[in-house]
């Protein structure tokens, strides 16, 4: 059995500008997760949160620019996983709670990398909060 990491196809995506920290809090309360990272680089800041014995984590990240006007960065959120992949309900319960945390509308659907930092995302479904 490979221990390669894969990433999911079908994530979640929100605006907002709450900080990624408040987040991970959050999700750390609401969906039992043992603890998370964060951290940040020159265009990045993301949390990694991992669940004991899952064989997953889930990554939320975005743009940040200096923490200037980044309400209009899309946060996405989507599971690293190395043996059985996580089922689309898993990823939609957390982008549920978290629209109803942030009082936003969360995004659905697939995220296609074109080219540097740059991505075009395509929506299969919407979650009001």
């Amino acid at each position: 059995m490979s221990n390669k990491i894969k990433i999911k196809g079908y994530r979640a995506w929100f605006y907002s500008r709450k900080p990624l920290q408040e987040i991970g809090d959050f999700l750390v309360r609401e969906q039992e997760k043992t603890d998370y990272t964060y951290d940040y680089e020159n265009i990045y800041e993301w949390i990694e949160i991992d669940k004991l014995n899952s064989g997953y984590s889930l990554n939320i990240s975005r743009k940040h620019n200096d923490w200037k006007e980044i309400e209009k960065e899309p946060t996405t959120l989507f599971f690293q996983y190395s043996s059985l992949e996580p089922g689309n309900d898993l990823i939609e319960n957390i982008a549920t709670d978290i629209g109803r945390f942030i009082q936003t509308e969360v995004f659905l659907g697939t995220v296609k990398h074109v080219g540097a930092d740059e991505f075009e995302y395509s929506v299969d479904k919407r979650i009001n909060s």
